[in-house]
Order: C-alpha cells, then structure tokens, then sequence
C-alpha cells in the first residue's frame, strides 16, 4: 500500500492574516475603536512585548488532534494514521492602557496619586466589553460567518476557546482569546 504524505504546510499565514482583519472589523463593525497597532507577532501570546496599545495575533502551536482534543492526543505514523488531524491554535490578544499614578504630588500619600475610582471602573468595563466582543468574534469565525475565513481554512472544524483577562502590568491591561482551527488530515 503506497502512503501519499501532504507536499505542503499548513497555511498558517493566511489564517494569522484573516483572523488579525476579521477581529479588527468586527471590532469596528460594533463600533469599537482598536490601538492603530496591529500585527501578527513571532512567539506565543504569553511573550508579546507590552510596550504600548495593540491588537496581536499570535500562532500558540501546531498539533495533531481535533482542536482542543489534541491537548491529549497520540500521534501514530504509517496506514492507521490516515484519519488522525492537524490543528493550528492561534492567540489573539487586545493590550490597553489602565490609569495609573500620575505626575508626582505632594500629598497624603507621598508622591503620586491613585487614579479615581471612576478611571478605574471605566478601565474595568472597557476590558469586559472588549472581553465579550472578542469572545462573539472568535464564536462567530468558528460558526463560519465569514466566508474569507472559511475558505482559507477549507471549510474544516474551527473552535473558538476561552477569552481571558491579564494584568493590570505598569498602566496596560490585556485580554487574550484563543482559536484552533483543524487544518485537514495528516495522511491522505
């Protein structure tokens, strides 16, 4: 029995570049304003540079296994591994800015001041809304609802993952949701 191994890799580029746009209207689309900074960045979302407001996709890892089955999941090589799967797991994460201490006072408490309450809370409520967009956005490319994406990963299984939350670090705060996207069978 003659076995015909893929000639090609898994098109992560054009997944990373739909997924960083798709996020990016939709955002727009329910009348969000996302940092100018958007990009898809080497390494995993754990190690992107927070150094200002940014939009990022990230590939978190190639793997085999139905999305997040393949957490946990044998590979085997030869004639049994015709039905097994490829999957590519990306992370999409929205970095902002949180009030912070701002120019030095004398005061009650020594130098600086703690931003208002009010600061804080809309900070905290910007993040959840952004929290929910991203999750709805992730939720809807894995129901298909967009036709670029769709083609560009063959019509095969997507599965959206959870949306969470991060930091505050310094004055940025962050929310990071996931996507696994199966990317067709190992083997012919």
């Amino acid at each position: 029995m003659s076995i015909q191994l893929p000639t090609t890799g898994i098109d992560v580029v054009s997944l990373a570049r739909r997924l960083l746009a798709y996020t990016s209207e939709f955002f727009a689309t329910a009348g969000i304003a996302l940092p100018s900074r958007q990009y898809i960045a080497p390494g995993t979302p754990s190690t992107v540079a927070w150094d200002c407001e940014q939009l990022v996709v990230t590939l978190a890892a190639l793997n085999f296994g139905k999305g997040q089955a393949a957490l946990n999941y044998n590979t085997t090589v030869g004639p049994s591994a015709g039905d097994e799967m490829r999957n590519a797991s990306f992370g999409v994460q929205l970095v902002r800015c949180t009030p912070g201490f701002e120019e030095p006072t004398e005061g009650l408490l020594g130098q600086g001041w703690l931003p208002e309450v009010d600061e804080i809370n809309t900070s905290g409520e910007q993040m959840l809304i952004d929290a929910g967009t991203l999750s709805q956005a992730l939720s809807n490319l894995a129901a298909k609802a967009d036709p670029q994406f769709t083609a560009a990963t063959g019509g095969t299984l997507v599965q959206a993952g959870a949306v969470t939350s991060f930091g505050p670090a310094g004055c940025l705060w962050g929310i990071t949701g996931s996507l696994t996207v199966t990317a067709g069978v190992l083997l012919p």
